[in-house]
């Protein structure tokens, strides 16, 4: 049975991840309205397409090892075991600083094409440049930030992004009196990037210090890392293929007007799923340190509950979502395509809501990621194809079909893969893990 510390401890942890997410969804979405209302529709269409570029090259640069820290960490935790604990700290963040600097060549590399797709003028160049940047700071932070999280430290993450984004507010407040544009707000996503790797660089190197000293190779722990990560990276470039690069296929169908409205849609629709994720991320925490104790009753339990819990969550979005659209559309007239796209899209937050628990949390902690990464590349090989049939002929509408159509079929196949392996635990108490 669970411990009553433990219960303690987990509702602690959901609450400052919870307190993270509506801190950062409340600074997103005033964000958003500040750049929905400022910015001209042309500009807003850079900013969308240049954070989708930074999306994909962030992929590279983080390279999974965020979820990979979260899962080893903790389970070496859950085991006692600190020794093992530095070690993935240490071959980790050599790993993390390897594909940063990678994912920052190729995208000063890549400059010149980034430049030209973000507007036909070619008049982004800097914009351009922060987005190699930020792609390359990124993977930093978010190893940094697993970490801690497989650490059970989330309240310095929630402290430090509630901070940063008050000042990144502040910074966005005083340009408004000189003029905000899409450089600018770049150049300060830039530095609150930066300023996040020194805060949780700061609170691991506090951790890092009570851990043991005695030297270890690093090579078995870069190893396992990698195995762990190589297909947890090839599902989540998968996974960017039948979600986030739609607009980008809007963008080179259609132009400025529809990316827009795509962007923002899919800015409004990431809120929610930032809330799951927040769970999501706990959950992986729990289910790693589950597996280190070995316990595949107590993960089936968390298993009925979490998914309950998803289905309830998925349907108050979806209604929520769906008339969120009608307001959307009186404070932005100028993006009424865009509250007609959150109509259609609203029934995929409860299908992201049940699926995603299957396959963000459980698949991944129990060390199915194999099985993940294939089923993820034939939803995203299907999204890609299915936009480049639908788009053309029905621009941004298309491009919610398809999505559609993916999280559809790839949503009942996490369910019943994972469902199986969950039946099968808890007849036979074996628990799969890698």
């Amino acid at each position: 049975m669970e411990s009553r510390h433990e219960t303690k401890k987990r509702w602690i942890n959901s609450f400052w991840r919870l307190s993270q997410v509506v801190s950062s969804g409340g600074f997103a979405a005033l964000f958003s309205f500040i750049y929905t209302a400022t910015l001209s529709k042309a500009e807003f269409t850079v900013y969308g397409v240049a954070i989708t570029i930074v999306q994909l090259l962030q992929l590279l640069s983080n390279f999974g090892l965020r979820q990979t820290a979260t899962r080893f960490i903790a389970k070496s935790r859950g085991a006692g075991n600190t020794t093992d604990v530095a070690g993935f700290t240490r071959a980790g963040l050599r790993l993390a600083v390897a594909f940063s600097g990678l994912a920052l060549v190729l995208a000063v590399l890549a400059n010149p094409w980034i430049t030209g797709f973000l507007s036909d003028d070619g008049g982004h160049a800097v914009v351009a440049l922060v987005v190699a940047l930020i792609a390359g700071f990124a993977g930093i932070s978010l190893f940094l930030q697993g970490v801690l999280e497989g650490l059970g430290n989330f309240k310095p993450i929630t402290l430090c992004s509630a901070a940063l984004n008050l000042v990144q507010l502040a910074l966005v407040g005083a340009f408004l009196f000189f003029g905000l544009s899409v450089r600018v707000v770049m150049l300060i996503e830039l530095g609150v990037m930066a300023a996040s790797i020194l805060f949780y660089g700061s609170q691991v190197l506090r951790a890092y210090r009570s851990w043991p000293r005695e030297p270890v190779p690093l090579a078995p722990y870069r190893r396992q890392l990698m195995v762990y990560a190589v297909p947890l990276f090839i599902n989540m470039v998968a996974g960017f293929l039948y979600t986030k690069v739609d607009i980008l296929f809007v963008k080179a169908f259609t132009g400025g007007d529809e990316t827009a409205d795509y962007f923002l849609m899919m800015h409004i629709y990431s809120f929610p799923l930032q809330a799951l994720g927040a769970y999501i991320f706990v959950l992986n925490t729990d289910i790693a340190y589950l597996v280190g104790q070995k316990d595949p009753e107590r993960i089936s339990r968390l298993f009925f509950r979490s998914e309950k819990m998803g289905l309830i969550f998925g349907v108050g979005m979806s209604v929520v979502f769906y008339f969120l659209s009608y307001a959307v559309v009186a404070i932005f007239p100028n993006y009424e395509g865009a509250g007609h796209l959150m109509r259609l899209v609203s029934p995929m937050l409860l299908l992201k809501s049940v699926s995603h628990i299957a396959s963000g949390a459980f698949m991944t902690s129990l060390g199915y990621v194999k099985a993940l990464a294939g089923f993820t590349i034939f939803g995203g090989c299907l999204n890609v194809g299915l936009n480049w049939l639908l788009i053309p002929p029905y621009g941004g509408v298309g491009a919610v079909y398809s999505t559609l159509i993916g999280h559809t079929l790839n949503g009942a196949i996490f369910l019943g893969f994972i469902w199986n392996r969950i039946r099968h635990m808890r007849r036979t108490g074996e628990l799969h893990h890698a």
